[in-house]
């Protein structure tokens, strides 16, 4: 039989980080690493929050876990949230491959009595494919099984790494593969190299002046980017711990022993997890960005990973680099005790803000730029 342990303190969560980081890696989630989330727990959760984590586990053996907090809200609403919410994409449960039933019966059990009790348990940016909205739904003690709510779905590309590097390679076009080979020629010129940073001293370098580099080109257009409340110093948390085992990757084009462009990656289980990054605007005719892509996928190839994930939404830079689409979604499930009327009432003006979000993200990128452009001079009136 299994055992479902609520942990409600961060110290609780110590004695299992490392069985934690083995189950992440096995099931190749690299958003759902102990180093990612516990740090997301202590600089991007915002607001009256308390941590309510269930570890499932066999004795000693770690066999699945649900990551969540509760979020409080007024009228005594308790949202319950997966660690990462907001920040990072196919997050929620894990567990061992082939045990998922018996976690999800464990930790659901687990969640439904917790204090507070859940007026909605949510799982936001999560696999489509994941079985656990209808495990959990399933799974919910009583007579009543809570209503089940996909708010949205949204696009995610991929890259799957089958075969060869120069087989993908030569798959692409011809104009794309020239483009490639003039544009680091005309980098190299002007002193420009192209390498994986391993050293801590220069990644905490690096790691500063991507995040100068994202926030002001995110700024440009008016958007925060990536960059939301307490991200910063999240990443600052996140990279130094997952770079030792290279679980955080900062492919880097350097000159003049200045990172002028850097992309972040993060890993699991042949799992390859791009983050974003940014460039300075005078190395813009060069293409960085995509040379610095290139330079990772080719690595990830070479390494016999699994997969390339660009995360969820379109940007033309991940369609050049994705040959698939494997959807994450947003799903709210509302147990129907006494809070059940008031918690659908207040979700629902949270839905319409995602819907509209999602069809924004659908929207060509230089429509969204001029849209941006509209609300910004709206803005300075």
């Amino acid at each position: 039989m299994l055992t479902a342990e609520l942990i409600d303190d961060p110290a609780g969560l110590e004695p299992w980080v490392a069985r934690w980081d083995a189950l992440a890696t096995e099931v190749g989630a690299p958003y759902c690493a102990p180093a990612w989330m516990i740090s997301c727990w202590h600089h991007t959760v915002a607001g009256d929050a308390r941590l309510r984590t269930v570890i499932v586990h066999d004795g000693g053996e770690l066999v699945g876990l649900a990551p969540y907090f509760v979020q409080l809200h007024r009228l005594g609403l308790a949202e319950y949230r997966v660690l990462g919410a907001g920040i990072s994409h196919r997050i929620g449960p894990i567990a061992r491959a082939g045990h998922e039933d018996e976690v999800a019966a464990a930790l659901t059990q687990a969640l439904a009595a917790a204090d507070p009790a859940p007026s909605s348990f949510l799982l936001e940016g999560v696999d489509r494919a994941a079985p656990w909205p209808d495990l959990i739904r399933t799974d919910w003690p009583g007579r009543l099984r809570p209503t089940l709510r996909k708010t949205y779905m949204m696009n995610a590309p991929t890259l799957s790494l089958e075969g060869e590097f120069e087989e993908w390679y030569e798959s692409q076009s011809a104009n794309f593969r020239q483009k490639m080979r003039q544009k680091r020629r005309q980098m190299e010129k002007r002193g420009g190299e192209i390498r994986m940073v391993t050293e801590p001293d220069e990644a905490d370098r690096v790691l500063d002046s991507m995040i100068r580099q994202h926030r002001e080109r995110w700024a440009a257009r008016g958007l925060e980017g990536s960059l939301q409340h307490g991200m910063e110093e999240h990443l600052r948390s996140a990279v130094p711990a997952l770079l030792p085992e290279q679980r955080a990757r900062l492919w880097s084009i350097f000159a003049d022993g200045e990172a002028v462009s850097t992309h972040l990656f993060f890993t699991a289980g042949g799992e390859v997890a791009s983050w974003g990054g940014g460039f300075e605007p005078e190395w813009a005719s060069v293409s960085p960005a995509q040379l610095v892509i290139l330079a990772a996928v080719e690595d990830a190839f070479r390494r016999q990973e699994r997969r390339v994930d660009w995360g969820g939404g379109i940007l033309d830079y991940k369609l050049r680099f994705a040959n698939g689409d494997d959807p994450v979604e947003w799903v709210a499930l509302f147990p129907k005790n006494a809070r059940y009327p008031l918690t659908r009432a207040r979700m629902m003006p949270k839905a319409a803000r995602l819907a509209a979000r999602n069809l924004y993200r659908r929207l060509p990128e230089p429509t969204r730029d001029r849209l941006q452009g509209l609300r910004g001079r709206a803005k300075g009136r």
